[in-house]
């Protein structure tokens, strides 16, 4: 009864601002119940989840260990291994099986390469004759122990009396090895190493703990992890301050303990070794006070906004329909109004707005077609023409046919015959106009752009049309000679509103025109052939002959292409855009060699003869006069700029680059010092020392992978990498892609070829 009294009317402001006090409520006494719940056992559960994590952790780092020690004794006891340190005792390192080797470094690498292993190499080290192989390939043991996997720890002597240990299996502590070519970006590993007693090789797996960390334990950035051994040794630590001496003491059974604001959790394997982590206790701690802030801070702003939500949306939502209701108030219904009163008058007055708009939006409809596709009258509105003629195409209530023929004038005909592109169009037009005026009577032409001419043809019979472009097609081969011309016919429309469509449609068929001496007819579409380009052998073969200078080999290779695309029908414009691709790379080619502005000149004019040419025979004889242009600037540049000194290194590099060539070297034989000869070289050729070795190592790499099947390693010696990553870093810088890959693209496009 007092709510009564309080609000004696169900209004719309009233009813909506109980509804969302009551939601807030409800969502206030949730929040409420979930925080006091949640609270007594978050801690709890933190601690019991950071306690999981280690165990589980600890159990796949002991499987993993065990993983690994499967496979050292497995390395460790193969005939191959045992038989070849059977051989290098006997006969030492000059009879040594380097078959043997290979093979057993490829067997390594199977293993070392074994994403699931988590190693960064497998090393079999052979003592008495210091020899060693890993799974990129052998060396003496100095070199590899020494200096490839170079540590201020584990020297090349520590690994030697390694040896002469009485320990089978041991895991040594982790450290944090150097850059080297087979490290280039150094790693912590741990050294697990296998041997048995009196033997005198044994076998080194370096595992990368990083990698490690991340597959076994996770996010470490939050949490320190370390590993020790049963004597207590610490193994590896993921963080540099957490050492032997800063582990605590745990009692009997003890799992966790807090000691100066650090939560500190241990386990241990069935091996002995022990397992810790830490977490800070405000890591913890932080995240029970942030809960209680956070979830008071959003209670009490829930409260605040929601009420005042309440308050602006209620009075937002009454004030609009109070108006409605002032405007509607003279007109009565006799319907059974709504519960909530505003909402009834507006329901009924709403929809007889919609339904006045819905016939208002269906009569628009209607005519927005028409009103958009007569937007492009306009363009026909611009033709200077005779204005009676216009306005009967434009009031032209009957079906039609679109004729459109594009004309593609030879520049050098007209200066002989002394004529002007648009004179030479305006009489075209008109005989056009003239011939289809005799057959279809009741047809218009127009002049659409500077090479477009435009027929439309009004109830005509298809043999009158048939009729109309067989003489259209005599009359304009006779004109062939300095203009050919493609006639396009469209589908038959039945409504002037449709008339951009049919222009479209005849410009889409024109553009399927082939490349011939001759008018053509086209009616229906056809298929066109795939785009042409240039394959990455051939691009390398057109910019090594324009390079030097061979301008016939050049447009050999060219004149090829252009009969592959005429047998296969290609379409003007596609000879277009090959002849623009052909451009480009000419152009990019005499860009590198820095030409001025006075010799590239020479290729300019050639740009727009392209532009201009409508055959076969043209194309071919444009595209070999720039060949031919360009290959004789390079000859002409290279006579220009020849140093003899930038000559002799030239030749030092092609006969040797498959040694250890260095700018050290080539100082020394010229009698020149290395940082005067480095500029002397950059500043002659524009190019430093290293690229121009690079660049002729992954030239010879190429022409090996394409012409012979040996396989990328031997590949890699030949040309002058002694390290196959190294090889592969390289080949992919100055190719884009890597060598297995390049011989797999090269030996596809020799079978479509």
């Amino acid at each position: 009864m007092a709510f009564r009294r309080l609000f004696p009317s169900r209004s719309l402001f009233v009813t909506s601002l109980l509804f969302f006090i009551c939601i807030i409520v409800l969502f206030s006494l949730f929040n409420g119940v979930s925080f006091f719940f949640f609270k007594t056992k978050l801690e709890e559960e933190i601690i019991a989840s950071n306690r999981m994590l280690l165990q589980h952790s600890a159990e796949r780092y002991a499987n993993h260990f065990s993983r690994l020690q499967s496979l050292l004794y497995s390395k460790y006891k193969e005939v191959d291994v045992q038989s070849f340190n059977r051989q290098i005792r006997l006969f030492g390192e000059a009879g040594t099986d380097y078959l043997t080797a290979k093979k057993i470094s490829s067997q390594l690498r199977n293993e070392a390469n074994d994403p699931l292993f988590y190693l960064e190499s497998l090393i079999l080290h052979f003592g008495g004759n210091a020899f060693a192989i890993d799974q990129e390939g052998s060396s003496s043991a100095e070199d590899m122990l020494g200096r490839a996997y170079q540590s201020s720890i584990y020297t090349y002597t520590y690994w030697q009396n390694q040896l002469l240990t009485d320990n089978t299996l041991t895991l040594l502590p982790a450290v944090r090895y150097n850059r080297s070519v087979e490290l280039p970006q150094g790693s912590t590993l741990m050294p697990y190493v296998y041997k048995t007693l009196g033997s005198q090789y044994q076998i080194i797996a370096m595992l990368d703990m990083e990698k490690t960390l991340q597959a076994l334990f996770g996010d470490a950035r939050s949490r320190a992890f370390a590993i020790t051994s049963k004597d207590g040794l610490l193994l590896y630590s993921s963080d540099a301050e957490l050492d032997a001496g800063s582990i605590p003491a745990f009692g009997e059974g003890e799992s966790h303990t807090l000691i100066n604001r650090q939560y500190w959790f241990r386990t241990s394997d069935s091996s002995g070794l022990h397992y810790f982590t830490r977490v800070p206790s405000q890591a913890i701690t932080s995240q029970l006070s942030e809960w209680n802030f956070t979830a008071a801070i959003v209670l009490a702003l829930m409260l605040i906004v929601g009420i005042a939500a309440s308050i602006l949306f209620s009075k937002r939502l009454e004030l609009p329909v109070k108006q409605l209701v002032d405007v509607f108030s003279n007109r009565r219904q006799d319907k059974q109004p709504s519960p909530i009163e505003e909402y009834a008058f507006i329901d009924r007055n709403i929809k007889e707005l919609l339904k006045e708009r819905e016939e208002v939006q269906a009569k628009m409809a209607k005519q927005r077609t028409l009103l958009t596709n007569f937007g492009y009258m306009s363009q026909l509105k611009n033709i200077n023409e005779d204005i009676v003629e216009l306005e009967q195409l434009l009031a032209m209530n009957e079906s039609y046919t679109v004729v459109l023929y594009e004309l593609r004038f030879r520049g050098s005909m007209l200066s002989v015959l002394n004529l002007r592109p648009e004179n030479a169009t305006l009489a075209i037009r008109e005989h056009i106009r003239h011939i289809a005026q005799e057959h279809c009577p009741s047809s218009h032409t127009f002049q659409m752009e500077k090479n477009y001419i435009l027929t439309v043809i009004k109830e005509s019979r298809g043999v009158e049309i048939e009729a109309m472009l067989e003489k259209m097609k005599g009359m304009l081969d006779q004109c062939k000679h300095y203009c050919l011309v493609t006639i396009a016919v469209s589908a038959r429309f039945e409504h002037p509103s449709q008339l951009g469509y049919a222009y479209e449609q005849v410009q889409m068929l024109s553009k399927q025109a082939k490349l011939l001496d001759e008018t053509q007819l086209i009616q229906e579409p056809r298929e066109l052939p795939d785009p042409p380009r240039l394959s990455l052998l051939q691009e390398q073969e057109l910019i090594t002959a324009i390079q030097g200078g061979q301008g016939v080999a050049a447009f050999m290779l060219i004149d090829s292409i252009l009969e592959d695309m005429y047998t296969a029908g290609a379409a003007a414009l596609h000879y277009d855009a090959f002849s623009s691709l052909v451009f480009e790379k000419v152009a990019a080619s005499l860009g590198a060699m820095q030409l001025d502005a006075s010799q590239s000149w020479a290729i300019k004019p050639l740009h727009y003869k392209l532009a201009a040419c409508c055959t076969l025979s043209d194309y071919k004889e444009v595209l070999s006069r720039l060949l031919e242009a360009a290959a004789v600037l390079m000859i002409e540049n290279r006579a220009d700029t020849f140093d003899p000194i930038a000559a002799r290194v030239m030749e030092i590099i092609e006969k040797q680059f498959a040694e250890e060539l260095s700018l050290d070297y080539l100082a020394h034989t010229l009698n020149m010092s290395s940082a005067y000869l480095s500029a002397y070289i950059k500043e002659k050729t524009g190019t430093n020392f290293s690229e121009h070795l690079n660049s002729l190592r992954v030239s010879k790499a190429k022409e090996l992978l394409t012409g012979t099947t040996l396989n990328i390693n031997d590949i890699s010696r030949q040309v002058g990498y002694h390290n196959v990553t190294s090889f592969n870093r390289m080949f992919k810088k100055g190719t884009g892609v890597a060598p297995s890959e390049f011989r797999k693209q090269s030996v596809l496009e020799r079978k479509i070829g």
